[in-house]
């Protein structure tokens, strides 16, 4: 029984990482930057942080005038 809860638990965590994702991804096409970053920035804490999503970050802190930060994430990919 605690196994099922521990899987249902990790379940809810991987939905909930995807639905922050694209609620940042979403809010960045509209031209929100300012309100994507702390979606963008949660996901680049946790473990499972890629690429992808770091550059999406820095993206749009250079997009919100935060050029040092962007600057600074975007260097740390290359």
């Amino acid at each position: 029984m605690n196994e099922a809860l521990e899987i249902e638990e990790k379940t809810k965590i991987a939905q909930r990482r995807k639905i922050r994702y694209w609620i940042g991804k979403t809010l960045m096409e509209m031209g929100r930057y300012d309100d994507a970053i702390p979606h963008f920035r949660i996901l680049c804490k946790l473990d499972i942080s890629s690429p992808l999503i770091e550059l999406y970050l820095g993206y749009a802190y250079i997009k919100s005038n935060a050029y040092e930060e962007g600057e600074q994430i975007l260097s740390n990919l290359i």
